[in-house]
């Protein structure tokens, strides 16, 4: 699958689905007639919510663990975005040491601060998914630092991750809660620097693990450091 973000300007859905060419775009009816536009060539499939009646069995069907599973472009920051695709190995592998470096348990709360179109948005959704732990999604671009704040704290989060930017604006805010639920903290997108260490050691609890990761589109988490 590919996720296309509708928040993204339609030259680069359009550079995206170009590249992708998908025979089958999912969306809401209120996209359809945009998605039509941006990729003539493929079937429009309309849904909506399952309010009514218990969701259908899953059908599982077993595949190749080397097949690809998803799809996902950089960021271009760099020149042109550049499509990546993930493997369900990639992803298991991934996900299995994460679950396994961070001791991730069904007991877990995952935030979504992530579109479904940025690669980080895979460690929290499998990682509950895999684990029977919950995640639970935030529109961080649409309300404020501090409602934010509130948010984890009321929801009981217990594993974050944001971007080190994200972080300092919420380290800014005035200080009502203590994060008491928080265990797991990772930051990542941009280097973290002495004062981030310092602001996380000062509103965040003793028990809370900062974790630094670095990660990129094509791979995944290369390398991690834990504090």
């Amino acid at each position: 699958w590919l996720s296309l973000d509708p928040a993204y300007p339609d030259e680069r859905l359009e550079l995206m689905l170009r590249e992708a060419t998908p025979p089958l775009i999912i969306t809401s009816s209120e996209l359809g007639a945009r998605a039509s536009i941006l990729y003539p060539g493929a079937r429009i499939l309309s849904w909506v919510p399952v309010t009514t009646h218990p969701p259908p069995p899953l059908n599982l069907v077993p595949t190749n663990p080397w097949r690809p599973c998803c799809l996902f472009f950089t960021s271009g920051s760099t020149g042109r975005p550049k499509s990546a695709v993930h493997t369900h190995a990639n992803i298991l592998f991934d996900i299995r040491r994460q679950t396994r470096d961070l001791a991730i348990t069904s007991g877990d709360r995952f935030d979504l601060l992530f579109s479904a179109s940025f690669s980080a948005f895979l460690s929290p959704v499998f990682g509950a998914l895999l684990t029977g732990a919950s995640v639970h999604l935030w529109p961080l671009f649409m309300r404020s630092m501090a409602d934010l704040r509130d948010w984890l704290e009321d929801t009981q989060i217990t594993v974050s991750t944001m971007s080190v930017s994200s972080f300092r604006r919420l380290a800014a805010t005035p200080i009502r809660h203590g994060f008491e639920h928080l265990r797991i903290l990772s930051m990542g997108a941009e280097p973290l620097v002495p004062a981030d260490y310092e602001a996380f050691s000062r509103r965040f609890p003793p028990r809370c693990i900062l974790q630094n990761a670095l990660a990129t589109t094509e791979t995944r988490t290369i390398a991690q450091e834990c504090h």
